[in-house]
């Protein structure tokens, strides 16, 4: 029998990511100077905003699945109302947070709140 994928919990090599640090190019200007490192984001700085990204993205999807748990295809009704409840008590941020996870359970209906909130606005 011939098996095509790895071993049951065995990593398979193609998908591990490549350690040890990035080549250098062969282009590479000797003279670099700190002036001019400034004009160019930093890696490292760009590396982080990522991360903070994909964990602001994974925190929306844990709610929205959350959610979806506990209230079924009624889920992104629960997260328009806990919207519309933070915006009628002046939290923008929390209100926003909502409408979010409303986008992430129902397109439409959230379009539908943002509407919603911009008349309450």
């Amino acid at each position: 029998m011939l098996r095509f994928a790895p071993r049951y919990g065995m990593i398979s090599p193609c998908l591990r990511r490549p350690a040890g640090r990035v080549p250098r190019h062969a282009n590479d200007n000797p003279a670099w100077s700190l002036q001019a490192a400034q004009d160019y984001p930093s890696p490292v700085r760009a590396m982080a905003g990522r991360l903070a990204d994909r964990l602001a993205e994974d925190a929306l999807l844990a709610e929205a699945l959350r959610l979806f748990a506990s209230h079924g295809h009624a889920a992104a009704g629960q997260a328009a109302r806990a919207a519309t409840r933070a915006a009628m008590a002046g939290d923008a941020e929390q209100a926003d947070w909502w409408a979010q996870v409303c986008h992430t359970l129902d397109r439409r209906k959230a379009i539908a709140l943002r509407r919603e909130l911009a008349g309450l606005g």
